[in-house]
């Protein structure tokens, strides 16, 4: 097994967290509070990954830490954390 780390920006708005992960386009998820936004992110991060191994595609590289403070300063949304997210992924899937 092979693990990528990838970020997750949690953002706060009127109705609750969001969270998107900037290496992964389109993956996003949300919650009515952190707890609920944490386990939703799981299944949409393994959604994302799976959906991506199944198409044959490879997944994209990992962004620095400074990268990922860069994108969140640019967001509409409060970003009130950036978390670490790491992924386990089969041999087969990383091409580095």
């Amino acid at each position: 097994m092979n693990k990528k780390i990838y970020f997750m920006l949690i953002h706060k708005n009127n109705s609750g967290f969001w969270g998107e992960f900037p290496d992964l386009p389109g993956c996003m998820t949300d919650g009515n509070d952190r707890d609920d936004l944490l386990r939703n992110a799981t299944d949409a991060l393994a959604s994302w990954i799976d959906a991506k191994i199944r198409l044959g595609e490879a997944l994209p590289e990992t962004s620095s830490l400074e990268s990922v403070k860069g994108y969140a300063i640019k967001c509409d949304d409060d970003v009130v954390s950036i978390i670490p997210v790491t992924t386990f992924l089969p041999d087969t899937t990383l091409s580095n």
